[in-house]
């Protein structure tokens, strides 16, 4: 199975940042971990993007279950995406596989903006395909982004 390094990189990044780890330095991280696998202009486009989901990653998680998000909270994606919006989560858990305790990325994308309970249940519907091997103990909202 191939690895995207892209999207591992781009759920690291909101850390990255909060820890005021430099752009530089986060590149060098990816390089050293995965090689030359992410174009340093994927990256900085990604960074730049990206810096600005800590502030609405906690204001997520007050939208209420039965509303949609607002334009506020929603970040504007240049690159391509598989669909309009796309839910981005982090799943923490426990993998039964490797017996051991995990914390995973998941996204899932709709043409239309969905209330977050919406998108909470599309995203448990796709866990067991996802990865049926863990056990879900936290689907926390990381960000959603919408390309234009």
């Amino acid at each position: 199975m191939a690895i995207n390094i892209r999207h591992w990189a781009r759920l690291a990044m909101p850390r990255a940042i909060a820890e005021g780890i430099s752009r530089n330095r986060f590149i060098g991280m990816i390089k050293d971990t995965y090689g030359k696998a992410y174009r340093r202009t994927d990256i900085l486009k990604d960074w730049a993007e990206i810096s600005g989901i800590p502030e609405k990653t906690d204001r997520l998680k007050y939208v209420r279950k039965d509303y949609k998000p607002s334009a506020a909270v929603i970040t504007e994606t240049v690159g391509a995406q598989k669909a309009l919006y796309v839910y981005h989560y982090e799943i923490t858990g426990y993998d039964r596989i490797q017996q051991m305790d995990i914390k995973t990325g998941m996204a899932v994308a709709s043409q239309n903006l969905l209330t977050m309970d919406e998108a909470l249940q599309l995203a448990l519907a796709n866990m067991d395909w996802y990865d049926p091997e863990i056990d879900v103990v936290t689907f926390d909202i990381v960000s959603v982004t919408q390309s234009y």
